[in-house]
């Protein structure tokens, strides 16, 4: 099964598929009645109008909060409530320092209904199971980028809709 976006275009493929994220747009991440291709869950943005059908997302922000073990981790991008990570052994980890608390990472993770134990540390609807975690404390442009290359890359969703719509956009003056 292909991600589409709303009108049953297929864009990419959901087990591939990763829209950059602020952890806020969890909230709307409205789980789908047909499971992916793996079986796994999909989801869609419900307040978006063309949203891709997606498994994984791609997420910054800094580590809050870290299990002993390391199995874990609260991460927040200050837009919204912290997410719950799961770091399962298959996971590719690549960071300098370790996954430690204060540490500015981006996740590529998978989207789940909110695992039992982090319902005290936050309130996101959905927990996240890391595929891929980098350490990106020593780019001291990270936030400064991501924010627009979130924006960038939801403004591109909508975009490629219209144009395979057909839509040629407004006329341009001379």
């Amino acid at each position: 099964m292909a991600a589409e976006d709303g009108d049953g275009d297929d864009l990419v493929p959901d087990e591939f598929f990763a829209p950059k994220i602020f952890l806020l747009m969890l909230k709307t991440a409205g789980k789908q009645p047909t499971p992916g291709k793996n079986g796994e869950a999909t989801y869609k943005f419900t307040n978006i109008a063309h949203s891709p059908t997606f498994q994984r997302v791609w997420a910054q922000g800094v580590i809050v909060h870290r299990a002993e073990d390391g199995t874990a981790f609260t991460l927040d991008d200050s837009t919204g409530p912290p997410a719950e990570v799961v770091v399962p052994s298959t996971c590719d980890v690549a960071s300098g320092g370790g996954l430690r608390v204060g540490a500015y990472v981006s996740v590529v993770a998978t989207v789940s209904p909110r695992h039992s134990r982090d319902a005290a540390r936050t309130r996101a609807a959905h927990a996240l199971t890391a595929v891929k975690v980098r350490d990106l404390s020593d780019d001291v442009h990270r936030e400064a980028h991501w924010n627009v290359e979130v924006l960038e890359g939801m403004k591109m969703l909508e975009l490629s809709h219209h144009h395979r719509a057909g839509w040629v956009g407004p006329p341009i003056d001379s």
